[in-house]
């Protein structure tokens, strides 16, 4: 009978999927080869999404998983809400960081679409990661 793995089963798939890939792709000295790129992207972010469903209940669990502040540039305006769990985040912002933004646009978009989001800002520029 199939039933949800428990979150210690959950966080060792997603690590030690990680690292296999990781290993395998750093083992190959092919570099025609595909690295990775946007699948590591994507892990990076299912393990962000999993560490922040683990705090949903604790929040002091959730503000030790804030504690470096180059992913807390604070935006101007939200960059992503969820209704399920909460993103790491410093002071009352919840959802204007760099980290939201991150988050966002490389678990959406490479999850949906295979490529990144591309966002238009109002000032006639775009926001992306490279």
């Amino acid at each position: 009978m199939v039933q949800n793995l428990n979150p210690k089963e959950i966080y060792q798939f997603i690590v030690n999927d990680f690292r296999c890939a990781w290993d395998s792709v750093a083992a190959n000295n092919n570099q025609n080869i595909g690295r990775g790129n946007f699948m590591f992207a994507l892990q990076a972010m299912n393990l962000l999404e999993f560490g922040s469903r683990l705090c949903a209940d604790d929040s002091k669990l959730l503000h030790d998983f804030s504690n470096d502040p180059k992913y807390f540039t604070i935006f101007p305006g939200p960059c992503g809400l969820s209704t399920e769990f909460d993103l790491p985040y410093i002071g009352n912002n919840k959802c204007d960081s760099s980290l939201c933004a991150i988050f966002d646009l490389i678990r959406n978009g490479h999850g949906h679409q295979y490529q990144q989001i591309i966002v238009d800002l109002t000032d006639k520029n775009t926001f992306t990661f490279s």
